[in-house]
């Protein structure tokens, strides 16, 4: 019994790690993309200075609380909600985005005959 318990133990010990990983990988590349393709060009710079001062900046306050956290309700509190905050946010993420770029976009007329010319052959 001993056995088999350290033996679920060294396998969340191991997934937790490799999901957090590819958790993180996903994160990187879909908030990247978003926050290219929303703001316009002349902002570009804020928008990512702005995105890394919360998601770099949030750091010492999860040591600061996770600390006393752990102290008063034990160690996995703290572990169990920073696994279970992106869970609580994937409802955010499902919904569409509307982006200025998927707006219909007026088009002139040689545009729109080129668009619309069958093509030779």
């Amino acid at each position: 019994m001993a056995d088999r318990l350290r033996a679920r133990r060294r396998v969340v010990a191991l997934a937790g790690p490799a999901l957090t990983g590819a958790g993180f990988s996903v994160w990187g590349v879909a908030t990247t993309s978003w926050r290219q393709r929303l703001p316009p060009d002349h902002l570009q710079g804020r928008a990512d200075a702005l995105h890394r001062m919360i998601s770099w900046g949030i750091n010492p306050l999860g040591s600061v609380l996770g600390g006393p956290m752990a102290a008063r309700w034990g160690s996995r509190l703290p572990f169990f909600l920073v696994g279970c905050t992106p869970l609580l946010l994937i409802p955010l993420f499902l919904r569409r985005i509307d982006c200025p770029e998927d707006r219909a976009v007026p088009v002139d007329a040689a545009t729109a005959t080129e668009a619309t010319a069958e093509p030779a052959g």
